[in-house]
């Protein structure tokens, strides 16, 4: 509004210029109309000296009168046009005022300076949990066979608990090389790919801190002293899968509490579990045909053992040095019981099936044998 008064003001005054200039006039005529009347009376008795001829003189009064009507048109006019253009309608009004009302009643969302704003992100599965615990931590030597992956051990530092990868260079891991953890005090735990198939030779042999270790579902071979000497092994688990389980393969973990052989375990090396002084219960699955020469030597913890039905071949020292050994109980699908099966046990009584032949010192000085049909 102010800007359009200045405006209005320096028009008029321009106007006014031009009309004076027109009529050869001087400024302060404009200034006539707030003279006192007395003044004017005085002045109007000595008009003021020209040099314009009375003839081409004009008439003054009716045109600045004209002049200033006109500015004052002009100007209400503009006061009209502004206040209709900053002067919103009602309805406008109140839409603005409520949407102003709605924009402070919504909360802003301010962040404090320094700091950033996180994304909320969804929670890992269970199946991605589960992937995350079970990546490796070690990086492994190895070598690249038919059926995949063999580890043939551990670059660096060992750390006690070890997750060994379930592939490399996009390979499954299918074995552990022969010797590859053997003599190393640092294991004592190991957790292996879901899909090893063999354990070789002497892989954990002489790893006197191993206390506990995880066969996956598949492994299907634990090969010759795989695990022998492991003197702090004290838990094993078989998986039904595996077939083999080669000479010495735990012999002396002497702290090994209970073992089940698996019925698929058609090839069970002697020695095999051997010397195990701490081993107390022993448990076969079905399918299991022959107990070999010296399978269970010298576990002194053992006192009583079930030999399941189809059990043919007990061999030869199978549970010989078993001196705590007191109950055993035989299969009538018995056929051999080789020398010395039971010698150095504290068996009192055994019976045995008719059809079964008996080697020589097959049980202790004194045990009485029952025959049975």
């Amino acid at each position: 509004m102010r800007n359009a008064l200045e405006a209005l003001s320096s028009s008029k005054q321009a106007w006014t210029k031009a009309i004076l200039e027109e009529l050869a006039l001087p400024e302060d005529i404009l200034h006539e109309s707030n003279r006192p009347i007395a003044q004017r009376a005085a002045a109007e008795e000595k008009p003021p000296k020209s040099d314009i001829p009375p003839a081409k003189r004009k008439p003054i009064v009716p045109l600045v009168v004209c002049g200033i009507l006109g500015i004052c048109i002009l100007a209400g006019g503009l006061l009209w046009l502004n206040r209709k253009h900053a002067s919103p309608e009602p309805a406008a009004m109140t839409e603005a005022l409520q949407e102003q009302t709605e924009t402070a009643a919504e909360p802003e969302e301010t962040t404090a300076p320094g700091s950033t704003t996180e994304e909320t992100l969804p929670a890992a599965t269970e199946a991605e949990s589960t992937a995350a615990v079970l990546l490796s931590n070690v990086d492994c030597t190895y070598e690249i066979a038919e059926d995949g992956i063999t580890i043939t051990g551990i670059s660096g530092q060992t750390p006690s608990e070890v997750i060994l990868p379930e592939e490399l260079e996009n390979l499954p891991v299918t074995r552990i090389g022969n010797g590859a953890f053997q003599s190393n005090t640092s294991l004592k735990k190991v957790t292996l790919p879901s899909g090893i198939l063999v354990i070789g030779e002497k892989a954990f042999s002489g790893c006197t801190r191993l206390q506990s270790i995880s066969f996956p579902d598949g492994l299907t071979e634990i090969s010759a002293s795989a695990f022998e000497n492991c003197s702090n092994l004290s838990s094993v688990l078989l998986p039904e899968s595996v077939h083999a389980i080669g000479p010495w393969a735990f012999s002396n973990c002497k702290k090994l509490l209970s073992i089940t052989i698996p019925g698929s375990a058609s090839d069970l090396g002697e020695w095999a579990f051997s010397g195990c002084s701490s081993l107390s219960e022993l448990t076969f699955s079905p399918g299991i045909t022959t107990i070999s020469n010296y399978l269970f030597y010298n576990c002194q913890g053992l006192k009583a053992v079930t030999i399941p039905d189809g059990v043919i071949t007990i061999g030869i020292g199978a549970f010989s040095g078993c001196t705590a050994l007191s109950e055993v109980t035989l299969p009538e699908s018995m056929r051999t019981l080789s020398s010395e099966a039971f010698q150095g046990t504290a068996l009192e009584s055994i019976s045995v099936p008719s059809a079964c032949s008996l080697g020589s010192n097959a049980v202790p000085l004194g045990c009485k044998i029952y025959s049975t049909r």
